[in-house]
């Protein structure tokens, strides 16, 4: 064998490697490709099924509000406002239903400063911070320029680089504390869940409220052990609030809550004044006691 032949033989070897290099790395490429697909058509497939089981959740949760509202309007077995839940079963869904009362809150234009300051203790505020959103919330409301104690009127706004004033009107709903001086995220998210506009007098319903709002207002911190009973001549005017949840998993629920009023007239018996969607713990959801979790009180360990 000449040298030319033997170089022809090692050409033609080497060319053999790297195309068998290159083959066996298109072959590792296309691999990977393949299971990226897969993985993507797996990933879409799942996203769709967990969407698909929220948006049925969210219609069945509907027809919680809705449920709710036909039994509420029940002359013969009326649902009342109570702290035990009820159930329902839309399909094979089943569905927890609350009937609560505004009553059961405080009412952000009806409470007086000293009661919205007590709530703001109870909830774990240092009582200095307390006293302050309790008077800011009253001058937010109030219909003049006269500044509570701890209060605030347009020119603390200004000065904090706010470019608005307090409304000097009352709350149209609870978000709208969000705005008050002072008042942030945090703040926010531990107190709305015991707050309202729909209770006007003021008045804390001791059979329905929870423990924070009954010692906010002065209450014994455990109901009494029976609700009187209630003679209903008519649901005109009555508002209530309802909350639907319906299990997405084990864990966790899609919940709706409604407030709605019974107007007294037929052509239009009902109006919904506020409703929010949201997905939550089943375990926080069920649990009437449960502090949210930005309260002070909680990271202090204070009894609820």
């Amino acid at each position: 064998m000449n040298k030319r032949s033997l170089k022809s033989i090692l050409v033609l070897g080497s060319n053999e490697g790297t195309a068998l290099v290159a083959a066996l790395w298109l072959s590792l490429i296309l691999a990977l490709l393949g299971i990226a697909a897969i993985s993507l058509v797996k990933s879409n497939v799942l996203e769709t099924k967990v969407q698909t089981r929220l948006d049925k959740a969210w219609v069945v949760a509907e027809g919680g509000v809705a449920i709710a509202t036909y039994h509420i309007a029940d002359s013969r077995n009326p649902w009342r406002p109570r702290t035990e839940n009820y159930t329902a079963k839309i399909g094979d869904d089943e569905l927890t239903i609350y009937v609560n009362s505004p009553q059961a809150k405080i009412d952000l234009n009806g409470a007086v400063p000293v009661l919205l300051a007590s709530l703001f203790s109870e909830l774990g505020y240092e009582q200095d911070l307390a006293n302050q959103l309790g008077d800011r919330i009253a001058d937010w409301r109030d219909g003049d320029d006269f500044i509570h104690l701890n209060g605030a009127e347009a020119r603390a706004y200004l000065q904090a680089g706010l470019d608005y004033k307090p409304s000097n009107a009352p709350f149209k709903n609870v978000s709208e504390l969000g705005r008050v001086l002072g008042v942030d995220a945090n703040i926010m998210a531990c107190a709305a869940p015991f707050l309202t506009i729909y209770a006007p007098s003021g008045r804390v319903d001791p059979y329905l409220s929870r423990s924070v709002v009954r010692r906010a207002a002065g209450l014994r911190d455990t109901p009494p052990p029976t609700i009187p009973g209630v003679r209903r001549t008519s649901l005109a005017g009555q508002v209530f609030e309802v909350q639907a949840l319906t299990p997405i998993s084990k864990h966790s629920a899609a919940r709706i809550t409604a407030v709605i009023r019974f107007t007294g007239d037929p052509s239009d018996p009902v109006w919904r004044h506020r409703i929010t969607r949201d997905v939550v713990l089943l375990k926080q959801a069920t649990s009437e006691e449960q502090l949210p979790i930005t309260c002070p009180a909680l990271a202090q360990g204070t009894a609820q």
